[in-house]
């Protein structure tokens, strides 16, 4: 599927999924060097993996939220994400300390968190990085919040069984052995008992979904994605990237 009325927003999309792919392999490999691994360790896992370009809209504010975030606290589920400077602040990353803390990159800059995947890899030697959007101030309600995280997946069949040198007396083995598709569809099983009925309705009703490029391909909103089985692929094929 294409974005037929803005013909120059596909090749763009293509360019940056590229490029922050590219970027997300680069960084990959120094954590495999800081883990004592081969430099090239997660190569054969993200290649042509299940990545994600999501530019997600916060649609403007209409009335008083009642205890309510943009997004609430949560890890990303895949391994890393890297994500350009968005369209108005918002972003707040926990500190060990428990402090909530502004993460705002600048023109030149791209935030990296560390996902769940990647935590449970490596025994929670590396942790992922829990973050939430929060509101903005009464006077910027009327305006809308754009974002374009690029969420680095592996291929499904990728084993996320805990990395022996990140075990020892002092930090045993804290997750069991699962693969990366198994991990992904246990988690967004979960998200779905918590937090929606019918998926992507929960996004639409927001104006969360407006596009996404899954595997280098483009697709429109949340509702054609599940209408069309673009994400119901995953339940069935571990190293799904989308349909044709």
């Amino acid at each position: 599927l294409y974005v037929k009325e803005i013909p120059e927003f596909n090749e763009i999309g293509k360019t940056v999924y590229k490029a922050l792919e590219k970027t997300a392999i680069y960084v990959l490999r120094a954590i495999s060097l800081y883990l004592e691994l081969d430099e090239d360790h997660f190569d054969k896992y993200v290649k042509k993996g299940n990545s994600i370009l999501r530019p997600i809209h916060y649609p403007p504010i209409q009335t008083k939220p009642k205890g309510a975030e943009r997004a609430a606290a949560h890890g990303d589920i895949n391994l890393i994400t890297l994500l350009m400077g968005a369209h108005g602040k918002g972003l707040q990353v926990l500190t060990n300390d428990g402090e909530w803390i502004d993460a705002i990159a600048e023109k030149d800059e791209i935030v990296i968190n560390v996902g769940d995947m990647l935590s449970r890899y490596t025994n929670n030697k590396l942790k992922s990085t829990i973050h939430k959007v929060i509101n903005p101030p009464k006077e910027l309600w009327k305006k809308s919040r754009y974002s374009i995280p690029f969420f680095l997946h592996p291929v499904g069949k990728m084993k996320l069984n805990v990395l022996d040198s990140c075990i020892d007396d002092e930090n045993p083995k804290k997750y069991d052995d699962i693969t990366a598709h198994e991990f992904l569809i246990q988690r967004l099983k979960e998200i779905e008992e918590r937090a929606f009925t019918a998926p992507y309705n929960w996004f639409v009703k927001r104006g969360i979904i407006t596009v996404m490029m899954v595997s280098n391909k483009v697709y429109m909103t949340m509702e054609d994605l599940y209408e069309k089985k673009y994400l119901q692929g995953y339940n069935g094929n571990p190293n799904w990237a989308g349909d044709d």
